[in-house]
């Protein structure tokens, strides 16, 4: 497994699905953009409901990327301590959730810089609606979701330490509520919260893939 062909073999199928369904997500990005974003969000935001928003609210503080970050940072000195300390890699599963979590952040952060694209609230109060590419403003970072990437990534990630799909279909069920409380609280558009989870689902695939890698070069270093 330590052949650089072999890793090239194993990470030339992922590459290719992460391509295709990007362009399809670019796709479906596109006709949001266009057709479906705003009503979507005049919708929530004509039929707002108090007592819908503070549950919504809340499952944002509860899944917040900050709290993620946490996550990550917490797993991540696991797998550093086991890795040095009990020279374990076979048990990669803190790896898998801080690395996966660490691609979603790191992904979604730049695009957020780069997209810059306004949040709903600037539509509602500004009438700004569009782009303003490059900002470091909070405001003009709807785009990605930040809950959508970090949930689906991690969620997905901690999910595949049970290895049962029924913990799969859970994770992808929460995920999915979380990007609809997104919506409803009108923190995000549908584009927003799409390219997040497709941004949090491929840095899954991604950090596993690694991680996998990574296990069979350091058993293969430990046998020599």
């Amino acid at each position: 497994m330590n052949n650089p062909m072999r890793r090239n073999i194993i990470l030339t199928p992922l590459l290719y699905q992460t391509i295709i369904w990007g362009m399809l997500s670019s796709i479906f990005y596109i006709i949001s953009f266009k057709l479906l974003d705003l009503p979507i969000a005049n919708f929530f935001h004509i039929h707002h409901r108090q007592s819908l928003s503070m549950l919504c609210q809340i499952i944002a503080l509860i899944f917040d990327p900050d709290i993620w970050i946490i996550v990550m940072v917490f797993c991540g000195l696991i797998a550093l301590y086991q890795l040095v300390f009990k020279k374990q890699s076979q048990n990669s599963a803190w790896l898998k959730i801080a690395l996966s979590l660490f691609i979603a952040a790191a992904v979604a952060t730049l695009l957020k810089f780069v997209i810059g694209r306004y949040r709903p609230i600037m539509y509602f109060e500004h009438g700004l609606y569009g782009f303003h590419h490059f900002s470091t403003k909070g405001s003009q970072h709807s785009s990605p979701s930040g809950h959508a990437a970090m949930a689906f990534s991690g969620l997905l990630a901690i999910a595949s330490c049970f290895r049962k799909r029924a913990w799969t279909i859970f994770a992808v069920i929460l995920a999915t509520l979380i990007c609809l409380s997104r919506l409803i609280i009108t923190k995000h558009y549908l584009a927003d919260v799409m390219l997040g989870a497709y941004i949090g689902i491929f840095s899954y695939f991604w950090g596993s893939q690694f991680i996998e890698i990574f296990a069979n070069y350091w058993h293969s270093k430990i046998r020599k």
